[in-house]
């Protein structure tokens, strides 16, 4: 199975944690987005509305003003002798009025009747022949389309009937620049990145709010006049993305004007309009990518907090399995120092039961020992018995003690009898580097009371008990100066054990058993 750090694993955890959040913050900004878009278009429509209905204001002011003059008296006798008061009165008006370049006043046929702009009669027609005759049929006001006049200036016509006895015996018409258009347009204070251009019914500019003069009387751009196709006559508004003539990639609106076929185009740029949205992205992904680096920084400080303590663990584990007792320090994780005070806890049990265990080793050792000790001399008496038992020879009887004393019991043995006139006789000797036993010579005896004789000897003649010399020495307690080890001058013996022989109540003689030293036995004697 692979393995994972648990850093990584953390940082999975706090991925996880964040991941539903960035989803539904996601759903939500696609929502706001969506909202944003929609109230951006609203917006849009909605000033392009409040701009289209400016610009009717502005020509409704020109049909009222027109309709007014055209109610005057001389206006319905303009061919005859109300003529001169008619004209008088139209360049009165003419004056109030700087945004007009004239009056012109047609009867139905399109003479022309007088101009504000001349004194000379004249005989010319109108021109732009559509709006007139609309005027003349609908008996309304009409806003014409934009023409080039005589002088190569640019102007629109605003016609108005006038009407007596309910028919139409002239058509008055001011003839107004373009620029009273844009300067209402720059007056309506259109937010910065946001264009406007009217259109007349042939389509051409009529005025823009950016670069006016440079733009007036051109057409739509290429990538507009197929939102002018879709708009027809039976929609008001049509909303979609074109370029502009500023190469600019914008959201565009257009809303047609009930007066003369004109259409109001609102052009808004797209990287502006979608800056405040990018804006709130740009704080999403900020937002999303500080919560990924807080909380990746956040799992790697944890994982450390844990790593380090969980590594002192394992230490203390490794410490334990070799039988050391290391002290726990405190990580500050409940769980994580529970675990550490339950690990000293087990090595200090474990050190205990080690303890324990040593001590019931010890004693089984000593209790085996002891057992095999047992075991031995049981095994050593089972064994005397059986030798003794198998002769009553007296040579044969010491020569079997002998060889049961050594190796068994010491390294040497040596064994002496009391004789007939009390004296100790040295009986027989034997080793275990030598095979050499068996009885003494008579002039070996000596006299129990001798000088010669070993205190320990006699010490076990009087009281006919056992003594032990670990050292070697016949007994420093009882003031004895001879060593056990002249009985054996080539024997180098460093503890010994006499035993007093006695037989049915009668202490006949005495056994010395003799343990070598680390050097043995002279060379000699070997």
């Amino acid at each position: 199975m692979r393995t994972v750090p648990l850093k990584t694993q953390l940082l999975l955890v706090a991925a996880a944690a964040i991941l539903p959040l960035a989803v539904v913050c996601g759903i939500s900004l696609s929502a706001l987005f969506e909202s944003q878009r929609a109230q951006n278009e609203a917006s849009s429509l909605g000033v392009a509305r409040a701009l289209a209905t400016a610009v009717e204001g502005e020509l409704r002011l020109t049909m009222s003003a027109l309709q007014t003059l055209a109610l005057a008296d001389p206006l319905g006798t303009a061919d005859g002798e109300g003529k001169a008061q008619a004209l008088a009165l139209s360049r009165a008006v003419r004056a109030s009025h700087p945004e007009w370049r004239g009056l012109l006043l047609a009867d139905p046929s399109g003479r022309v009747v007088f101009s504000t702009e001349t004194d000379r009669p004249t005989s010319a027609n109108v021109v732009k022949r559509s709006s007139f005759d609309a005027t003349v049929l609908t008996r309304r006001p009409v806003a014409g389309s934009m023409a080039r006049g005589a002088g190569g200036n640019l102007a629109f016509p605003v016609r108005v009937p006038v009407v007596r006895d309910g028919v139409v015996k002239y058509v008055l018409t001011a003839i107004i620049r373009p620029e009273a258009i844009a300067a209402m347009l720059r007056a309506q204070r259109v937010p910065e990145g946001w264009y406007v251009s009217v259109f007349d019914a042939n389509l051409a500019r009529i005025a823009r709010t950016v670069d006016d003069e440079k733009w007036r009387g051109s057409g739509p751009i290429e990538s507009l006049k197929p939102f002018f196709q879709a708009l027809g006559h039976d929609k008001q508004e049509l909303l979609g993305t074109s370029t502009n003539v500023d190469g600019v990639l914008a959201k565009t609106v257009l809303a047609r004007l009930d007066e003369g076929g004109w259409t109001l185009v609102l052009g808004t740029s797209l990287s502006k309009a979608e800056s405040s949205w990018w804006r709130t992205a740009g704080a999403y992904v900020l937002g999303l990518l500080a919560s990924l680096i807080l909380g990746g920084t956040g799992a790697w400080w944890m994982s450390k907090s844990i790593t380090m303590p969980m590594r002192s663990l394992r230490d203390d584990a490794d410490a334990l399995g070799r039988g050391e007792l290391r002290p726990s320090g405190m990580s500050r994780i409940m769980e994580i120092d529970a675990v550490a005070r339950a690990l000293e806890s087990a090595a200090v049990q474990r050190a205990g039961s080690e303890a324990e265990r040593e001590e019931l080793l010890q004693l089984e050792s000593h209790a085996r020992s002891a057992a095999q000790a047992a075991e031995q001399r049981l095994g050593l008496l089972v064994n005397a018995s059986a030798v003794l038992s198998g002769s009553l020879e007296e040579s044969d009887t010491l020569d079997a003690i002998a060889r049961l004393m050594v190796p068994a019991i010491g390294d040497a043995c040596w064994i002496d009898l009391l004789g007939k006139q009390g004296a100790l006789l040295p009986r027989l000797s034997h080793s275990k580097w030598t095979e050499h036993s068996g009885r003494l010579a008579e002039q070996d005896s000596m006299p129990v009371h001798s000088a010669e004789t070993p205190q320990v000897l006699i010490t076990a003649l009087k009281t006919g008990k056992p003594s032990l010399h670990p050292s070697g020495q016949t007994g420093e307690d009882d003031g004895c100066s001879k060593d056990i080890s002249a009985l054996v001058p080539e024997f180098e013996a460093v503890a010994a054990c006499v035993v007093p022989l006695i037989a049915r109540g009668r202490t006949i003689g005495t056994m010395a058993v003799l343990q070598a030293g680390p050097s043995g036995v002279h060379q000699r004697f070997a």
